[in-house]
Parts: C-alpha cells; structure tokens; sequence
C-alpha cells in the first residue's frame, strides 16, 4: 500500500489466473455462491486494474483520498468532517 499524490493505492498478488478481461465488471448472480471480490472493488474505488502475469495476477486499487480544505470532505463527500 502505497499514496501516489492524492490516490491511496493497494496492490494485491495471487497464484491464480483470470482470463475474462470484463471480470468484475459486471453484477454477480445474487443466488451464486462467489465471485463477489472483485466486483465489490469496482463498486467501491476509483480504479481497478487487474494484470494476469505468468506466475498470477496483480491488482491495483486506486481511491482518491484528497479532502477539500474548505469543506473537509472528499470530492465523493465520504471523507471526514471538520
């Protein structure tokens, strides 16, 4: 984890392998069992980047963690008041 700017970013690693590069994007079956994580993540941050490297695959979260002096508040409104 890491800020670049104003952008909080986490990267996460895994074995595993996805081959849908729409993965995530789209609502997941509300009576299926899984497959959540990801969209929940496109659902909750600014930008999702998702890399299928040989070895697994890398996400990158990226959320804007910049305040607005005037108001205290993040530009989505969600950040702590003053």
């Amino acid at each position: 984890m890491w800020t670049v700017a104003d952008v909080l970013v986490l990267e996460v690693r895994d074995r595993g392998r996805i081959d849908d590069p729409l993965v995530g994007r789209t609502a997941p079956d509300p009576t299926g069992h899984g497959q959540r994580g990801l969209w929940i993540a496109n659902q909750l941050c600014d930008l999702v980047q998702l890399r299928s490297l040989d070895d697994g695959v890398v996400v990158r979260l990226h959320v804007n963690i910049a305040v607005d002096t005037n108001t205290g508040s993040s530009p989505d409104g969600f950040g702590p008041q003053v």
